[in-house]
């Protein structure tokens, strides 16, 4: 859940994962699944997203575009 938090270019945000209380998530932070964001301090302490999930948002993405030509039908 995302709510009154302002998230940078390229993060990924996992399941579950809650941000709020205007949080400014800087670009390029992985956002583990269950976080909770909730003061600037956690959201300073976020590492940057792994070589292995940089692809993630572009699959994501492809899939949902995929997906949604079928609900056309």
């Amino acid at each position: 859940m995302i709510f009154k938090a302002t998230i940078g270019k390229n993060c990924v945000i996992l399941h579950n994962a809650v941000l709020t209380n205007n949080v400014n998530i800087t670009d390029g932070k992985l956002v583990p699944a269950g976080a909770v964001i909730d003061t600037q301090a956690k959201a300073d302490a976020l590492t940057e997203v792994t070589e292995n999930l940089k692809e993630l948002p572009h699959e994501v993405v492809t899939v949902n575009k995929e997906l949604a030509k079928t609900y056309k039908s």
